[in-house]
């Protein structure tokens, strides 16, 4: 058996990177073949992410817009370095990259199940209200499709993405979610056969503490921001 999983694995935070290779990990664990598909949304690819953060999160006129870019892309190239070599490291990608466009390349995909999640992968994508990608497209071949530990990042969408939802998840064998507010949100458009999880990185607790470098400092402040 073989599961190819698609997840937000090129944003450069540290929670999405990590439970990335925390599901990959415990899948592979269970002696089951694991890879994560290549698929990068449009407005996150490096090229487009200042613009898609300046769009996103500020309002500013033409020369902040510059001086934005002007700083944040610099930035932005030297975190997809470092980034990019931790998961060549420890993640297992997919040969085959998935465009983003609709279409039928996950029948193309080498796996028995593909699986959405974890992460906030539901939610907001850039500008957009959704990404149907991450539902794999209305797939309906035979690839068994499952979620793990899915998140929209909020506890209310749009009226029309409600509606949306059950189109989107119609072909799922099986459905989990992060929170109860994904579970209440699913159930609100009659999708009630949802069950809540542990975020993966949960599923490591030994792992993590072997994985984690010794402290070399006595006394000292971690800021993670």
């Amino acid at each position: 058996m073989k599961i190819a999983i698609i997840t937000r694995h090129n944003i450069f935070n540290y929670g999405s990177l990590l439970q990335t290779f925390a599901l990959q990990r415990f899948i592979t664990s269970k002696n089951i073949k694991c890879e994560v598909i290549n698929y990068v949304p449009s407005e996150e690819k490096i090229l487009r992410l200042a613009n898609t953060l300046f769009t996103v999160g500020r309002n500013g006129n033409f020369l902040y817009r510059v001086i934005y870019y002007l700083i944040q892309t610099p930035n932005l190239i030297l975190q997809d370095i470092f980034f990019t070599k931790f998961k060549k490291k420890l993640i297992l990608m997919s040969k085959f990259s998935i465009s983003n466009k609709v279409n039928n390349d996950f029948e193309l995909i080498d796996a028995d199940i593909l699986c959405s999640g974890s992460d906030q992968l539901w939610g907001r994508i850039g500008t957009k209200e959704y990404d149907a990608n991450y539902y794999f497209n209305h797939y309906s071949g035979k690839k068994k499709l499952i979620s793990y530990a899915s998140s929209f990042g909020t506890d209310n969408i749009s009226g029309k993405y409600a509606k949306a939802l059950v189109s989107l998840l119609t072909n799922f064998k099986h459905i989990s979610v992060r929170e109860f507010s994904a579970k209440n949100i699913l159930n609100s458009v009659g999708i009630s056969n949802v069950e809540v999880v542990l975020d993966p990185v949960f599923l490591l607790k030994e792992f993590w503490d072997d994985f984690a470098a010794d402290v070399k400092y006595k006394n000292y402040i971690l800021l993670y921001q």
